[in-house]
């Protein structure tokens, strides 16, 4: 794992989402319903981290994906911005989400919130 400057991952920690579904995060690792992730490298400053899809997972195994997150005051969201690139330089290189805009903004399924547990 590609570390930022040694750091632990700023969102490490247990979650519910909105749908009800459990997010556990540490630098090594995302798991939620979606399936299981290996986190290859993150940027704390840049609120993003690419993680290769585990190959047990229902949807894109063995594919990358890119997560970016932002705050809007204390609530965390995140956003699959990619989850099926051909590998890690692909899915870093994917446009990052739109912090600015959290109905928008997201790809996909949309900005999704995150609470501590």
């Amino acid at each position: 794992t590609e570390t930022d400057g040694g750091d632990e991952l700023a969102i490490a920690g247990s979650y519910t989402d909105e749908w009800g579904d459990m997010h556990e995060i540490s630098s090594e690792s995302w798991s939620s319903g979606a399936g299981s992730f290996a986190i290859d490298s993150y940027d704390n400053d840049g609120m993003w981290a690419v993680a290769q899809n585990a190959d047990s997972n229902e949807y894109f195994p063995g594919m990358w994906s890119r997560f970016d997150w932002t705050w809007s005051g204390t609530d965390l969201y995140v956003c699959q911005t990619e989850a099926y690139a051909a590998s890690e330089g692909d899915a870093l290189g994917t446009t990052p989400a739109n912090a600015g805009d959290l109905d928008g903004g997201c790809p996909g399924y949309g900005w999704l919130l995150l609470t501590a547990i």
